[in-house]
């Protein structure tokens, strides 16, 4: 280090740092300054930022212990103090030293490293007394106070299915507090108790809001739920996937942990479009559904956060890695679902919510970019608001629409859309003939339709619509028909009884043979029933 002048009145030059005089007796080095590096874990430092940061050091000691000196000078001392350094870092805004207020030598010792990099360099060290914390006990047992044992303490969890209020058991809000709560959002307080000046003039004005900041400490049990929870969620086992989504479908006690569900939703959406990873999707989606399902939390301050999330699986351009194999398109539906479900379950208090949804599906409509995959999927949105809503709103555009499916259909743009195309069109047809047919609507005639729809896409629906009519048409001529029904019995009849005698003796032959033809026809059954069952959207179940 440096050694302090005898005239302090001078501040120290920063290039004097550099000299090596008869007044520089000490100085920073760079093997010093490596030292430092290192236990701070910064290795292979250059030469010249070593030197550079020697003279700063230098410089900077020697300004302090200028500094230091006044404040000797000026308290009628020749020694340096402790307290003249602190005093020193506090006037150059540097954080004092704490530890060092001792009257006793601090016992530094020296140890020199060996090793091939080492080069001989000495470390002062503190040696510190190694101290045995059971000699402290025992020598000290009356003075010391051990820690208490670990202790269980059971409490109920319910009892006859109602959960008792005791502090180990989580807080039970009802629906309508949580209602409440995300209406106002506030908590009144006067100003008496906030210390804000009360005019005497305005006395309707001593109340103000003040938002509630009382944070939402989570116990272990409600943390551990929400890690099984969400590993099921997301996991392999479908059981346990089960038996999670009954627990946040039915479950009352959620509303502390349901801003966390909620983040967890909007995250993994927002990773897994990314990844184009259609199976954690459609298990978040699963997890939105069992969350707008439970009747005993409320959504409301939550929308702005889940409904992006829901969106984001029916809009997107690509949900899968594989969109001409893989059925994103069952993703799409169900996720409309779940934004008719909202707004029928939210809607009548957030007036709205329905126009700021209808504006979102029309954007997506509209805009040049849009493919057909995201068509498909605010097509379907939209019907899920109401077959009215569809009418006036997307009717207008149908003719745009078949011409440009047409267009790609036939391959003279976009080559790459025929297969969403395809689905755009069979979506418009069955949605239309479903309108139409619900509101008795006559469609006999051809040219009214066409010109409504287009050329395209108007004799597609008015076949599919005529189709759908000759089906559910009641049968005519029902007397003819009975008649000859009637004579088709008694021949029926007749020929029975002829053929009883051969019939009897074929039975006596083949009653102890196994019953082949029975199992044959069960299995067929069973085949065919599970075959009506099944659908694109079995993982929605």
């Amino acid at each position: 280090m440096n050694r302090v002048q005898n005239d302090t009145n001078e501040s120290p030059n920063k290039n004097d740092s550099k000299t090596t005089n008869s007044q520089n007796v000490l100085c920073a080095t760079n093997d010093s300054i490596k030292l430092i590096a290192e236990s701070i874990g910064i290795n292979n430092l250059s030469e010249e930022a070593c030197r550079e940061l020697a003279n700063d050091l230098t410089f900077t000691v020697k300004s302090l212990l200028l500094d230091a000196q006044k404040f000797s000078r000026r308290s009628r001392r020749k020694n340096l103090n402790p307290s003249d350094i602190d005093y020193a870092l506090k006037v150059r805004s540097f954080e004092p030293i704490y530890g060092f207020n001792t009257n006793d030598p601090i016992p530094f010792r020296c140890s020199t490293m060996t090793g091939s990099n080492a080069s001989g360099r000495c470390v002062f060290y503190v040696d510190d007394q190694i101290v045995d914390l059971n000699d402290v006990i025992t020598t000290n047992n009356s003075t010391i106070k051990l820690p208490n044992d670990f202790v269980i303490n059971a409490h109920w969890l319910a009892i006859e299915g109602v959960q008792p209020s005791v502090p180990e058991n989580p807080q039970l809000v009802s629906r309508d507090t949580q209602k409440k709560e995300a209406i106002e959002g506030t908590s009144i307080k006067t100003k008496d108790k906030i210390k804000l000046p009360i005019q005497k003039n305005n006395i309707g004005e001593n109340l103000v809001k003040l938002k509630n900041l009382v944070p939402h400490d989570l116990s272990m049990e409600q943390q551990f739920y929400f890690k099984e929870i969400t590993e099921a969620c997301v996991g392999s086992d479908e059981q346990k996937r089960t038996e999670a989504l009954n627990s946040l479908s039915i479950d009352p006690g959620l509303h502390q942990l349901l801003p966390r569900f909620i983040l967890f939703i909007s995250e993994g959406v927002r990773l897994n479009i990314i990844q184009t990873n259609m199976a954690i999707l459609i298990y978040l989606m699963r997890m939105a559904k069992a969350l707008i399902e439970n009747k005993s939390i409320y959504l409301e301050k939550y929308l702005h956060e889940l409904l992006p999330s829901i969106f984001s699986c029916l809009l997107s351009k690509q949900l899968c890695a594989r969109p001409d194999i893989d059925n994103h398109y069952a993703l799409r539906e169900f996720s409309a679902l779940l934004v008719g479900q909202v707004l029928k379950t939210y809607g009548s208090t957030l007036t709205f919510l329905q126009s700021r949804i209808l504006n979102v599906y029309l954007e997506a409509i509209k805009s040049e970019k849009t493919t057909f995959s995201t068509l498909f999927g605010a097509l379907v949105g939209i019907a899920e608001l109401g077959d009215d809503i569809f009418e006036t709103v997307v009717f207008p555009m149908v003719k745009v629409l078949g011409e440009k499916i047409a267009q790609v259909l036939d391959g003279q743009i976009l080559p790459n859309e025929k297969i969403p195309a395809d689905r755009v069109k069979q979506e418009l047809i069955k949605i239309i003939s479903r309108i139409l047919k619900a509101k008795s609507v006559e469609v006999d005639d051809f040219d009214q339709i066409t010109s409504k729809f287009g050329s395209y896409l108007g004799q597609l629906i008015f076949n599919q619509v005529t189709k759908s009519k000759a089906q559910s048409k009641p049968p005519q001529n029902t007397n003819r028909q009975s008649g000859q029904v009637s004579e088709n019995l008694q021949h029926f009849t007749q020929q029975q009884q002829q053929q009883q005698p051969q019939l009897q003796q074929q039975t006596h032959q083949s009653k102890n043979e196994p019953e082949e033809s029975n199992q044959i026809n069960d299995q067929a059954n069973i085949s065919k029933s599970s075959s009506e069952h099944s659908g694109d959207g079995w993982f929605f179940n």
